[in-house]
């Protein structure tokens, strides 16, 4: 939570000038840097190489995006690129560490950090108005068409939709 709330805040001043602007970099930095500090203090240092893996690949993602926004010809594969860096690492990691809290093995770790990488790149393309059409190629689902409805009716709720903008 606290990572994405302050790569949201630091994202922001893209489009922001002067005073405003700084101010919100500082707060994303000041929320992340907050992160880094309970993790020394609980000596979660695993955890500290992977949130700060996770917010460079972000911080990737949103420049890529605001890369592909800003040109005058459409790039698809940036897009995607994007995508995959600022939603599905982001989804991935949460889900993995979910599994790794809970007590899960190293080879669920994976199984749902893949997965949630894939349901972030859905999510993230449904934001920018993108067909879910990535979730039709999942390869390791049986039941792709169970996930692909799965992951619509959770982006398209209401509850979530306010959460994640």
């Amino acid at each position: 939570m606290l990572v994405n709330i302050g790569s949201i805040l630091h994202n922001i001043p893209a489009r922001k000038k002067g005073k405003e602007k700084q101010l919100l970099i500082l707060t994303g930095d000041y929320i992340c840097g907050h992160l880094f500090q309970l993790l020394c203090e609980t000596d979660s240092f695993p955890l500290l190489e992977r949130f700060a893996r996770l917010i460079s690949v972000m911080n990737e993602g949103n420049t890529i995006l605001e890369t592909a926004r800003q040109s005058s010809r459409e790039n698809i594969q940036a897009v995607m690129e994007g995508l995959r860096r600022k939603h599905g690492v982001f989804f991935g990691e949460c889900c993995a560490l979910g599994c790794l809290f809970a007590g899960g093995t190293e080879e669920e770790q994976e199984q749902l950090y893949h997965f949630g990488v894939e349901f972030g790149i859905a999510y993230g393309a449904k934001k920018y108005g993108m067909e879910l059409f990535k979730i039709k190629t999942l390869p390791c689902f049986a039941n792709n068409t169970a996930l692909e409805m799965f992951a619509q009716e959770l982006i398209s709720s209401p509850v979530r939709q306010r959460a994640f903008t």
